[in-house]
Parts: structure tokens; C-alpha cells; sequence
């Protein structure tokens, strides 16, 4: 395997270890790259991408997205955007 082999399927496993969406993380990959014949490395690398962070106890970065925007909203004041009154 050359080394850009080796950078696409870390693309794909990043992606998928990041956003724990191992399907979309391979078919961006070999879209982007035009290259399908690294989809079984890609398959392995991206199972152990989602493996890793769900033994570990690690959310998925939209659902920690999502708590720290729901607490933000739950935190404001609720005339947090008037303006004040003359």
C-alpha cells in the first residue's frame, strides 16, 4: 500500500471515530478520492473507529453539540436579547 492509501482509510476511520457514521465516512472517502478499492480497509478501520470511543464511554460530537447548546439555551435569561427600556 502507498502512504496515500494509508491517508485515505485514516480519512474514513477519522471521520467515522469523530461523527460515529461509518457508512457516510466511507462513501465520502471514496468519492472524494475516486478510489473504491480501499473500501475494505476502510471498512476495518472504521469499525474500530466506532469500536474505540464506545468502549471508552466517548458521545459522538453532534450529540455533545447538542447538550452544550440545549444548556446554553437553558442558562440564558429570557430577556437575554431585549433591549433595555428608556
Amino acid at each position: 500500500m502507498t502512504p496515500q492509501s494509508f491517508a485515505v482509510v485514516g480519512m474514513a476511520a477519522f471521520f467515522t471515530g469523530v461523527v460515529r457514521s461509518p457508512l457516510t465516512g466511507m462513501v465520502l472517502v471514496s468519492e472524494m478520492t475516486g478510489n473504491v478499492t480501499l473500501l475494505l480497509p476502510a471498512l476495518f478501520a472504521s469499525a474500530a473507529a466506532m469500536l474505540v470511543p464506545a468502549f471508552l464511554g466517548n458521545a459522538p460530537i453532534y450529540d455533545t453539540l447538542r447538550e452544550d447548546l440545549l444548556e446554553g439555551v437553558r442558562a440564558a435569561p429570557r430577556d437575554a436579547g431585549r433591549a433595555p427600556a428608556r
